[in-house]
């Protein structure tokens, strides 16, 4: 991996956890790439990164970035009423459904129906 962006945060040792402060920026997907990349070759070092945690000072911020974080195992967290919360635990995004499934179906229960 060929890193672009510095990623640059709090690494917690009890945790091994790095923890990036985001506040007023969007967190592009070549920089949550470089964090993955980051997470998997640290495993060799003195520091191994477990979780790259992402915290955002506002919670639209996070919000907004809660997918794209999630799809790469990022942990998301946002501040609020000046407490860390975790965003991505229990977050299940609904499933998009592309246009042409239903009539696939329909043909398919039509078949396993024996019509």
């Amino acid at each position: 991996h060929r890193y672009t962006t510095e990623i640059s945060g709090t690494y917690l040792d009890s945790e091994r956890r790095l923890v990036v402060v985001v506040h007023g920026r969007e967190v592009p997907e070549a920089e949550m790439l470089d964090a993955c990349a980051l997470r998997r070759d640290s495993q060799s070092t003195d520091r191994p990164i477990d979780t790259v945690s992402y915290v955002f000072v506002d919670e639209a911020e996070a919000r907004a970035h809660l997918h794209a974080l999630w799809l790469r195992e990022l942990e998301c967290r946002c501040v609020v009423d000046g407490v860390e919360v975790r965003l991505d635990v229990g977050y299940a995004p609904e499933p998009v459904v592309p246009s042409w499934v239903p009539a696939v179906r329909e043909r398919w229960q039509r078949i396993l129906d024996g019509a």
